[in-house]
């Protein structure tokens, strides 16, 4: 007993604690701006802005093909000068802004122009392309340092600075309606931009050919870029064919999983760096053999989380107000999700650090388009519920395609 008071108290000093700690604050502060933005705009408006966000987010993680995620993997096999390798993360982002900055407003004006204005549209699309690869980029780099200190204070910047301006507009008596709340967002995602140029303003040479792994940064991005089409592509097709409405109380419903699973995406954080050094020693099943211990800590933390969320979900209506009374239904609808998340996650994590990244981004992305098209057919028919049908199924077969390459994999190193 006392050993295992000792590896876990080691196991706290090593940075899981750090990370744990940065999550957690991060999830709580974006609850709090969640219950801070229902409250002040209401279903409809709030709805809007989770349908906006959804549609963006799937374009802000292509920002760099990869690039931040390739920082990352360079760093912790100390196979590059961290300031050389953070100069290519920035100009690849810096490459990559302007396309998917247009795609990103012009797919949310196609959808949603009847409902907002040009102004808003833009500002909100640019707020989450920022914002998002800016922050990611900072984690990132002082992940790969093993700095687990900075990497949860960055991890906070953002939300805190966002829920302080929302907050301070309230008490002032002027809370902020959607453009409000645009300005807000766009104003707050320059706080990480700022940081990034800071921490590169000291030019490193960086050559016409600079190293970069496009087939792999490829891989890396349509594994980010397609989590977040399984997150939050149910929301925007709920708003588009279901009501802004019931996108909002859906998304509301999904933030409480968000916040149950910080332990366990913690967990898995902490332990990349690792798992990137041993991955090059193991294929196929193997891969699985060799980290069971890994595999049991995220499935035991999935089935208590899956637990929890059926009492937690009853809070729900008290913290968010009136408005919000399909909530409940929605999240116990959604108490699954912990399980069928974890089960990709362990596939995904598995693959993309052993050098099978290109073949998890393919998996993942196969997934995303899957996703998609179940979801329009079940929304169209089932509305909500058919949302979360599409995810369960969704992930469950990227999972058996998963299993079955590792097992192809063992089959091949075994021939």
């Amino acid at each position: 007993m006392k050993a295992r008071l000792t590896t876990f108290v080691r196991t706290l000093r090593e940075g899981y604690g750090w990370v744990s700690v940065g999550m957690i604050a991060r999830a709580g502060l974006q609850a709090l701006l969640v219950v801070l933005l229902a409250r002040t705009l209401g279903p409809t408006e709030y709805g809007l802005v989770v349908a906006i966000t959804s549609v963006t987010g799937v374009f802000a993680l292509f920002t760099g093909i990869g690039a931040n995620a390739l920082h990352l993997r360079e760093l912790s096999l100390e196979r590059a000068e961290p300031r050389h390798s953070f100069a290519i993360a920035v100009r690849r982002n810096l490459y990559t802004f302007v396309p998917l900055m247009m795609m990103a407003v012009a797919s949310v004006w196609l959808l949603y122009g009847s409902q907002t204005d040009a102004t808003t549209a833009i500002l909100l699309v640019g707020a989450d392309l920022v914002g998002v690869s800016a922050s990611d980029l900072m984690q990132r780099n002082l992940q790969g340092q093993r700095r687990y200190g900075g990497m949860a204070v960055y991890m906070c910047l953002l939300p805190a600075t966002r829920v302080a301006a929302v907050a301070l507009m309230m008490l002032l008596g002027q809370p902020p309606g959607i453009h409000g709340w645009s300005v807000i967002a766009i104003a707050s995602a320059m706080l990480p931009a700022l940081t990034v140029a800071w921490r590169a303003r000291h030019k490193t040479a960086v050559t016409g050919h600079d190293g970069f792994q496009w087939r792999e940064g490829l891989g890396f991005a349509l594994a980010a870029g397609s989590t977040r089409v399984h997150a939050d592509a149910d929301k925007a097709v709920v708003a588009k064919l279901s009501s802004l409405g019931d996108a909002a109380q859906y998304s509301l419903a999904y933030r409480l999983f968000d916040v149950l699973m910080l332990p366990i995406l913690s967990f898995i954080e902490w332990r990349m760096p690792s798992l990137f050094h041993s991955g090059g020693s193991h294929r196929g099943i193997e891969l699985i053999r060799s980290n069971k211990t890994f595999i049991a800590a995220i499935g035991g933390g999935a089935v208590l989380m899956a637990g929890l969320s059926i009492p937690f979900a009853l809070l729900l209506p008290l913290v968010l107000g009136s408005g919000y009374d399909q909530v409940v239904t929605m999240a116990h609808w959604l108490a699954l999700l912990p399980l069928t998340s974890a089960l990709w996650w362990i596939f995904r994590t598995l693959l993309s650090t052993s050098g099978e990244q290109t073949m998890s981004g393919s998996i993942e992305l196969g997934g995303a388009i899957f996703n998609v098209v179940a979801t329009l057919a079940m929304v169209a028919g089932m509305g909500w519920k058919g949302a979360v049908i599409a995810t369960y199924t969704t992930h469950a077969c990227m999972s058996l395609a998963a299993l079955w390459h590792l097992s192809r994999g063992r089959n091949k190193d075994t021939a």
